[in-house]
């Protein structure tokens, strides 16, 4: 089902100005696809320089309130795809996605033309103090008025590398405001996150670049997902197919094998916190994000409370709190549950998340109880080592979980060979356009006190007790979680994991089919 439009797009061809103009609707949560194939185009351009599969556009909402997302991608293409002039490409040294502008023109060979003309804008200015603070980068970095998310002290704009052209996020956290409201654990627990953030550099994990900050505003430059989170994907009615979900833990796992041999717990694993980094398909990179909670183990247990109720692991709820980085692993098992059945309630899994608490840290939690129920939301059973993975990450004592190596190891994951073979195949192909990032010092940056100007607050900067804007969205999100989750999916889902079969370049090509969000090449 279409969503809101969010785009008009005019295409033209060039070298028969006499066929006029097409114009067509882009609406939320659809993908267009342009290439000279009639079975896998929407639509057809019938040029030797284009090629089967092109190019894509598609939408997605990176957070409630924000302006609708609209990206490009070129698909592989042999003669690229131009946005205003600029060239995408299949290359190490080159973007395949970007975020599309009001205005901007995608051209294929000076053939075929489309113009963007964006339906759903919604821009902010910058504060004085945020204009003089971006002056002291604006050689390595330019930051837009698109807002691609906010929250209550904090603005998600689109932002340049001068140097490479690349797009990025530039998260601005209002840590003066922060202060203000006595929030000054929040400010250091977001320069904790960062100063570990800093070290990690992984395919699997959200890239920092940069950071500057003074004493009103903190600047994070980090790596940009054009593909939305992972919550976005959980939420379609359609169920992922097990060996969907089994890559994305796959690469998930990934992440957290690496984070955890540098002695770092995340400590607050859910789907909102993995970024869809490329498009909203399955067989794209993810990347945890969100070290907000973030703690080093290397020295012993931590005792301090942290992550999302649903998501936490029982021993955050004894007396102690005393935890390490198994509680990563709990959150492990309740992802792939989670991923399994949807948006779909779980009875078992939402009793024992009332009954979690610290007076009864340890509730019964049957397992039987559950993977009956994940076989009645799919409508077939799920094989035994999908279930011995998950027990295994549920496992009530932390010493006896599963580690994230073990994980990685694990049948679910490992076997048989050409479903390894496969993932890893995915794996390098979804790395193509990630880089590790340059060694450097002066990660972060201090700016300039501002001195002498009166502060100013963007809109997305205010209590949001008293900010009718935030209190208006907000309203709104209450208004719209309440909303069924619509038609529920009808169609046993047989999974391919066991066939047996070598990752032939038809199954390759196909991996992830069979639904609207992944019908992109």
């Amino acid at each position: 089902m279409s969503g809101d439009p969010i785009a008009s797009l005019v295409i033209e061809d060039l070298t028969s100005p006499e066929h006029g103009q097409k114009v067509v609707t882009l609406h939320e949560g659809n993908v267009l696809h342009f290439g000279r194939d009639a079975e896998t185009s929407n639509y057809i351009l019938p040029d030797f320089h284009v090629s089967r599969n092109h190019f894509e556009i598609y939408s997605f909402v990176a957070d409630e309130g924000a302006e609708p997302i609209v990206v490009v991608r070129d698909c592989e293409s042999v003669n690229g795809t131009y946005v205003s002039k600029k060239w995408l490409g299949y290359d190490m040294k080159v973007v395949d996605t970007v975020i599309l502008d009001d205005g901007d023109i995608i051209s294929v060979n000076d053939c075929w033309s489309i113009s963007v003309t964006l339906l759903a804008v919604k821009r902010d200015n910058m504060t004085i103090l945020q204009q003089r603070d971006v002056k002291h980068f604006a050689e390595k970095y330019v930051i837009t008025n698109k807002i691609l998310g906010m929250g209550v002290s904090t603005c998600v704009r689109l932002a340049y590398d001068i140097s490479s052209h690349e797009q990025l996020a530039c998260k601005m956290y209002n840590i003066g405001d922060m202060r203000r409201l006595d929030c000054q654990n929040e400010v250091d627990q977001l320069i904790r996150s960062l100063d570990l953030l800093h070290e990690l550099d992984h395919p699997n994990v959200a890239s920092l670049r940069q950071v500057y900050k003074n004493e009103d505003v903190v600047y994070v430059f980090e790596e940009l997902a054009t593909g939305g989170d992972l919550f976005s994907m959980f939420m379609k009615p359609r169920l992922l197919e097990e060996l969907e979900v089994c890559f994305i833990m796959f690469q998930v796992v990934r992440a957290l094998k690496y984070i955890h041999s540098k002695g770092i717990a995340h400590r607050d694993i859910k789907v909102e916190n993995v970024l869809c980094m490329v498009c909203p398909k399955v067989g794209q990179r993810v990347a945890l994000t969100d070290f907000g909670h973030a703690r080093r183990v290397s020295q012993g247990s931590i005792t301090s409370r942290a992550g999302t109720p649903g998501w936490q692991a029982p021993e955050q709820y004894s007396g102690t709190h005393e935890h390490g980085i198994a509680v990563d692993m709990w959150a492990v098992g309740i992802m792939a549950v989670r991923l399994l059945v949807g948006n779909r309630e779980v009875p078992t899994l939402e009793e024992f998340e009332s009954n979690l608490s610290v007076a009864n840290p340890s509730p019964d939690l049957c397992l039987d109880n559950l993977f009956d129920e994940i076989r009645q939301i799919r409508q077939t059973d799920i094989y035994s080592a999908v279930k011995d993975f998950i027990s295994r990450c549920l496992d009530f004592n932390p010493a006896a979980r599963m580690t994230a190596g073990e994980a990685l190891s694990h049948p679910w994951l490992s076997e048989p060979k050409d479903v390894r073979e496969l993932f890893e195949f995915r794996q390098a192909r979804a790395e193509k356009n990630w880089r590790p990032r340059a060694a450097q010092d002066g990660w972060l940056e201090e700016l300039p006190p501002n001195v002498g100007l009166e502060v100013q607050t963007s809109p997305y900067f205010h209590n949001k007790e008293e900010n009718p804007i935030i209190q208006a969205e907000a309203s709104s999100s209450d208004k719209q979680g309440s909303k069924g989750s619509g038609q529920e999916n009808t169609k046993s889902s047989k999974s391919s994991h066991n066939s047996g079969e070598l990752p032939t370049n038809e199954t390759i090509q196909n991996f992830g089919c069979g639904g609207e969000l992944d019908t992109m090449s």
